[in-house]
């Protein structure tokens, strides 16, 4: 009885601090209920450490419980086609005029809203662009399986081809990014404004001056978004993260299915 009190315990402490909104009270959250997942296994098992150490290995195995049910049998295309698109409603993306409204008011133009449909899939990009310093921002919305969120990227491009990007992504990347996208992140931007100073200090740090910057058409922007994106699934099919599916078609490989579960991981440490 004793030993169900202790593990009980640990459990409500973790809900309790979790209910807080400070990361170190969530992070301390989820540390308690891995101390009540080794309880519950050390004393599963007669008190011994090793049942313990299963019990709380199980949580990072969790993944691939998704891995092998749902992206084992992905099929997604090597060359995403943006269109135009409309918006997605309030309800969908309640966000989505406030945050545009932050940007226009830091001098950035809105030159489009394209995106793509998947089978269960959906991207929304809103494109700005300001010419002063050509530096071009998106809004992004990914929805998959019903599940969506958003995040906002700043991004500059230098003559060398060179793109120097800051964003807000919550996750860490499912793919490798290649060599010519160089990306720093911050999640805890509190606004546009605050993600944008981020980001020249990003330029100043590695050097990137008004005279390596490449001027960008907002005409070719989302053609730009869509060379991007087919130079990254190339440089992950060179890796071996994704293999050819059919024509047209890719999906993860062996070696990328462990690279998303590390990815996966690293995501649980971090988002606790």
């Amino acid at each position: 009885m004793t030993e169900i009190l202790y593990i009980v315990g640990f459990i409500v402490l973790g809900i309790a601090l979790r209910s807080f909104g400070s990361v170190i009270a969530m992070k301390s959250g989820m540390l308690a209920f891995l101390v009540a997942s080794f309880l519950f296994g050390f004393f599963l098992t007669g008190g011994t450490i090793l049942g313990g150490i299963v019990a709380v290995a199980l949580w990072f195995l969790l993944p691939w419980l998704e891995i092998l049910t749902r992206v084992r049998r992905m099929r997604l295309p090597t060359t995403k086609v943006m269109r135009g698109k409309f918006p997605p409603s309030r309800s969908e993306f309640p966000q989505i005029h406030e945050v545009s409204q932050e940007i226009e008011a830091a001098g950035f133009v809105h030159t489009d809203d394209v995106g793509w449909d998947g089978d269960d899939t959906r991207q929304f990009f809103r494109i700005f662009h300001r010419e002063s310093d050509q530096t071009v921002a998106k809004v992004c919305l990914n929805e998959q399986s019903g599940n969506a969120f958003f995040y906002v990227a700043i991004s500059t491009l230098t003559h060398e081809g060179t793109i120097w990007r800051t964003w807000n992504y919550p996750f860490s990347y499912t793919m490798k990014l290649p060599p010519m996208i160089r990306v720093q992140r911050s999640a805890n931007a509190r606004s546009f404004d605050e993600l944008m100073d981020i980001h020249r200090a990003y330029l100043d740090t590695n050097w990137v001056g008004e005279t390596s910057i490449a001027k960008q058409k907002p005409e070719d922007l989302p053609r730009a978004l869509e060379e991007e994106i087919k130079q990254t699934v190339e440089h992950n099919m060179h890796r071996g993260i994704i293999e050819p599916a059919g024509e047209g078609l890719f999906r993860y490989s062996a070696r990328g299915m462990f690279f998303l579960w590390t990815q996966l991981v690293k995501d649980m440490v971090k988002l606790g």
